[in-house]
């Protein structure tokens, strides 16, 4: 297709079988379809394909409610900032100068935060945080952040 050219054309094969004609005429004619939708800026998708994404983003959203709330009930509001904070990398002198805490102040709060949530250490916490990892299996915390192949992120709100 060129700039302002609105033509497309589409070759195929007749086939010799007559039974065969309907079929690939209706093939025909969902391709050209889709690329007029394509070609709107739309999205072509075969429904079941539109109706796994739309249930994986519904599941990884309730899962991400669900880790967020078992956070919220396990995390003070302020661990839960430290808990942000720490998990994007942040040292902890930059957590602590970006809280306006002590350094000692920063170990305190995950120090409680890695024994709350049974993670080993910050690389752990990171990855719980991304939805990599989940806590440790054995851990209060542990069942409400979702298993599976969809990975939910946990993100706190400023």
């Amino acid at each position: 297709m060129q700039n302002g050219d609105s033509t497309i054309s589409i070759v195929f094969p007749i086939h010799s079988d007559p039974t065969l004609a309907d079929p690939i005429l209706k093939a025909v004619l969902v391709v050209v379809q889709a690329v007029r939708v394509v070609h709107q800026g739309s999205v072509w998708a075969p429904r079941r394909v539109l109706a796994e994404c739309i249930t994986r983003l519904t599941g990884a959203s309730a899962a991400r409610s669900a880790s967020e709330v078992v956070l919220e009930r396990q995390l003070s509001s302020r661990e839960r900032e430290v808990f942000r904070h720490a998990a994007t990398g942040l040292s902890n002198k930059e957590l602590a100068d970006r809280l306006a805490i002590s350094r000692a102040t920063v170990k305190a709060h995950l120090t409680q935060i890695f024994q709350k949530l049974g993670v080993s250490g910050r690389a752990h916490l990171a990855a719980v945080y991304h939805g990599l990892a989940a806590a440790s299996s054995g851990h209060p915390v542990a069942a409400g952040v979702p298993r599976g192949p969809v990975p939910a992120v946990v993100r706190l709100k400023a």
